[in-house]
């Protein structure tokens, strides 16, 4: 290359030493394309000689004579070059071995101090190695693709703006979506519910600044509005140093949910159940004599949560009389003589109280049958003990009460055998007595047999009497009695002749023998009165016919209400003494 006149010699040397090793293809143009100089390296890639390449136009030599498409394309461009346009593109130019290499290659004008194109400096370099790194890229993310279309969870690409750029075929089942709604540029944030956008845009925008938020979770909503918890792992996508976005996975954390909803329900119903039990759960590590104890048996204990770590610490706690059976019967378990650990004793609490603890637990054992661990329970039965020691306490009173009332019941037996003797005797005489009792009835009934017939027979005799006394009266006493009162003129002869009128009636009716009887006890002027009135007799001429004041009258016929009780009572005192007749006159006829 020879030395520009533009140039201090001492610059144009060291610009002529690059020139001459540059690896990349370097030339100098005129205006119209002339090729003017070109580096060494230039003339190895296409075999030629200075002579045959100088002067001539350059869309004309071995570089682009392989397509004419790239000559015309490389005319074009000197032109626009020579024109004061810097001209860069991707071309071709053939290899050794008869391939066609791709180069980047660039025109570049150089202008003299008044501005003017007096050169045209065209530069070829290779890319063979950026072509085989987007060859390796796309292959990369092609397999990204196909890998992410068969990962189970949800892979995806977006911008700094939240626009997704890739989702994979999961993400369109999972949200409802379609390629066409991504590719219309859904957003990140219209996925997730309102309430967490705002935290997802902090996260974002943290992400990019470089602060590395890799792990979130966020609930997800679905195109119709139903949503899943979603797990966000991602990691910031960089070009050229500097963040352009993020890409990550999405994974749908519903079966996590509701496992850990089961796990808490299952440990809320654990805790309430060792709490309603009084129960504690303990593993101890025989290898490290480490002891994990849970919360609610050192509440038990009175102890706090960092207390009673290690075996040691809880074999101290035993009481002193019970450590020989917790320590026997754990020798035992894990010797293998017994099939279970299983002991009731005694423990001393934070406080130094006694509480009686029912220790349960099963080993952990190695190949070798070596104990490596053993995992057990605690529940506290202080309760029961005491319940059970006051049940021994009432067994051994009552035992002893059962002796000594048995010992009564013995006395009580013999008394009761004598009595029992003495009853069979008694029983035997009763019998011997009712026998002769049955016989006297016997007799009695014969008697009262007799008897009734006899009482009937006085009674048809009474009857027989009284029907002829009536039958007298009538026919000798009454007719003469009738004309004596009919025929007296004075008034004490007429009460005399009353009276003995009512008092022969009194003597033969049965109703006047019942108002004389000792229940009711009339006078004779009051069993007149009552006689008279039944005869339907009024107060006036009871008074007239007696001989007597009407006011009298008037207090035998009170006296007489209140002897038959019918004081203050409406009932009608002849209709009354009416009545009493027909019970006696039935008497009489039976």
């Amino acid at each position: 290359m020879a030395p520009s006149p533009f140039l201090p010699d001492n610059h144009a040397a060291r610009i002529c030493t690059i020139f001459e090793h540059a690896f990349q293809f370097i030339g100098l143009l005129s205006p119209e394309g002339i090729l003017l100089e070109v580096n060494p390296s230039a003339l190895r890639h296409a075999r030629a000689s200075v002579e045959a390449v100088i002067g001539k136009p350059f869309w004309q030599t071995p570089w682009w004579t392989h397509s004419a498409e790239e000559q015309a394309r490389l005319k074009s461009a000197i032109f626009r070059a020579g024109n004061g346009e810097f001209v860069r593109f991707e071309t071709t130019y053939p290899a050794s071995d008869g391939s066609l290499d791709p180069i980047d290659f660039s025109l570049t004008p150089i202008r003299n101090d008044s501005g003017r194109v007096v050169y045209v400096l065209p530069e070829g370099r290779t890319i063979i190695p950026q072509k085989a790194a987007l060859v390796k890229a796309a292959e990369n993310e092609q397999r990204f693709r196909e890998l992410a279309a068969m990962l189970p969870e949800i892979v995806y690409e977006m911008d700094a703006t939240g626009r997704f750029t890739f989702v994979n075929q999961k993400g369109f089942e999972l949200f409802g979506y379609s390629r066409a709604d991504f590719d219309a540029g859904a957003n990140a944030l219209d996925m997730i519910v309102p309430e967490d956008r705002q935290r997802a845009m902090a996260n974002i925008a943290r992400a990019l600044s470089g602060q590395g938020v890799y792990h979130s979770e966020y609930t997800c909503l679905r195109k119709d509005g139903t949503t899943f918890p979603g797990l966000f792992y991602s990691t910031v996508k960089y070009r050229e140093g500097q963040p352009e976005g993020v890409l990550g996975i999405i994974i749908d954390n519903s079966h996590q949910k509701a496992l850990e909803r089961t796990l808490r329900d299952r440990e809320t119903r654990y805790r309430i159940a060792t709490e309603a039990g009084l129960t504690g759960v303990w593993d101890h590590d025989f290898q490290t004599g480490e002891m994990v104890i849970d919360a609610n048996l050192k509440n038990l204990l009175g102890f706090e949560e960092d207390e009673i770590t290690r075996w040691d610490a809880w074999k101290r706690l035993f009481h002193p009389d019970d450590v020989a059976r917790f320590m026997e019967r754990s020798r035992a378990y894990v010797k293998g003589r017994i099939d279970r650990y299983e002991v009731q004793g005694r423990v001393l609490d934070k406080h130094d109280r006694v509480r009686w603890v029912l220790v349960r637990g099963i080993a952990e054992r190695d190949a070798s049958g070596w104990v490596r661990r053993m995992i057990g329970s605690a529940t506290d039965i202080t309760r029961l003990r005491q319940v059970e020691i006051e049940l021994e306490k009432a067994r051994d009173d009552l035992e002893a009460r059962v002796k000594s009332r048995t010992r009564e019941l013995s006395e009580a037996n013999k008394t009761l055998r004598t009595v029992v003797r003495e009853k069979i005797k008694t029983a035997r005489a009763l019998k011997q007595r009712e026998a002769e009792l049955e016989s006297k009835t016997a007799k009695l009934e014969d008697l009262n047999t007799a008897l009734r017939f006899l009482l009937k027979k006085l009674d048809r005799e009474k009857t027989e009497v009284e029907e002829k006394m009536m039958a007298d009266l009538r026919d000798l006493v009454y007719p003469y009695l009738n004309k004596l009162i009919a025929k007296s003129r004075e008034r004490e002869i007429l009460a005399l002749a009353t009276i003995l009128d009512n008092h022969l009636k009194s003597i033969v009716s049965p109703f006047c023998r019942h108002l004389k009887s000792p229940t009711i006890n009339l006078t004779p002027a009051e069993l007149n009165v009552a006689h008279m009135v039944k005869a339907g007799n009024s107060t006036r001429q009871i008074a007239s016919a007696l001989n007597v004041s009407y006011k009298t009258v008037e207090t035998h016929r009170v006296n007489i209400r209140k002897k038959l009780g019918l004081t203050r009572k409406g009932s009608n005192l002849r209709t009354c003494l009416m009545a009493m007749e027909k019970p006696l006159t039935g008497l009489r006829e039976v």
